[in-house]
């Protein structure tokens, strides 16, 4: 189990590693098509956005239920590690879904205003 637990706090790095430039990536590319009125490329990242909300709410799901059960049925001191390590793993995700699902609200907003000052411009 000591092993697992050691696993366990590589793949949570690796994830904030990996997730967390990729978010902000995300961020400058939807600035740069706002900034360039490519509505279509900001709709598509939007949509992306969506996606990760859901797959980290997902994944923080069946973290949550690994734990649970890791807690329920082993005993052992290591087995309890193992799940306080995978219930923070489910905290990181369901943090990082809030954060996605805020920037997908804010993207979508952006939208809705860009869309809004098109329609006025085409009827004016």
């Amino acid at each position: 189990m000591e092993s697992l637990s050691a696993l366990m706090l590589v793949i949570i790095a690796l994830f904030l590693s990996v997730t967390v430039p990729r978010l902000y990536g995300d961020w400058i590319s939807w600035q740069a098509h706002m900034r360039e009125g490519d509505l279509e490329q900001a709709r598509r990242v939007m949509a992306a956005e969506n996606l990760w909300v859901q797959r980290h709410f997902w994944c923080a799901a069946a973290a949550i239920a690994m734990a649970v059960l890791l807690d329920s049925g082993a005993p052992d001191a290591a087995a309890h590690r193992l799940a306080h390590i995978t219930k923070v793993y489910a905290g990181i995700s369901l943090v990082l879904a809030l954060i996605e699902s805020l920037f997908a609200h804010k993207v979508s907003a952006a939208l809705a205003v860009a869309q809004d000052g098109k329609r006025s411009s085409e009827m004016g």
